[in-house]
């Protein structure tokens, strides 16, 4: 019932390098969208923790993770959280729980995320705030953004005000201390 993101912002981490899966499960819920180049790993695990029969988590990381800070998941896609929302809608049953409202939180975290990059291109304020207001009236957005409802995060309450009420200097200062 946590599966997607919980009203204090929390989350299963759905990276594809944190698991074993079986192929047919993998494959079944694998994003097919190639045009999303991050985000991918949440769009498939989440399926898989779904639809599995069994699930084991281990206590100890038997992983490595190198931070590569010229990576492409510096800025992220604009349309990266409408793909991942379309294709969880397509393999979970969303009326299921509170799925819906989970994916709301879930949509409004990633798009905090795309805007936030957007102050990382080499751009005029003027332009970059502009690039933003036009996408936000993407109608997913504009519906995630109005229904996503948060609660014990000041963190996640100040994102989803920031969008909400389009304060790029809130949302440009993040930028800075991030």
């Amino acid at each position: 019932p946590r599966l997607i993101q919980t009203q204090d912002a929390k989350y299963f981490l759905p990276n594809v390098w944190g698991g074993a899966f079986r192929t047919e499960l993998f494959k079944s819920n694998m994003l097919k969208d190639i045009r999303l180049a991050i985000g991918e790993d949440s769009a498939c695990v989440m399926p898989c923790v779904y639809n599995a029969e069994n699930m084991v988590i281990l206590e100890e990381c038997l992983y490595f993770y190198r931070l590569n800070l010229s990576s492409i998941t510096k800025v992220f896609q604009w349309d990266a959280p409408e793909i991942i929302a379309n294709h969880l809608k397509s393999k979970l049953d969303i009326a299921e729980f509170d799925f819906q409202e989970q994916l709301y939180r879930k949509i409004v975290h990633e798009l905090f995320s795309v805007v936030v990059s957007q102050f990382y291109r080499k751009a005029k304020n003027g332009e970059i705030k502009r690039n933003i207001n036009r996408n936000l009236e993407n109608p997913v957005y504009k519906e995630a953004i109005e229904k996503a409802k948060f609660k014990g995060s000041l963190k996640a309450n100040l994102m989803h005000f920031a969008l909400k009420h389009r304060c790029f200097a809130l949302i440009k200062l993040y930028s800075l201390i991030r």
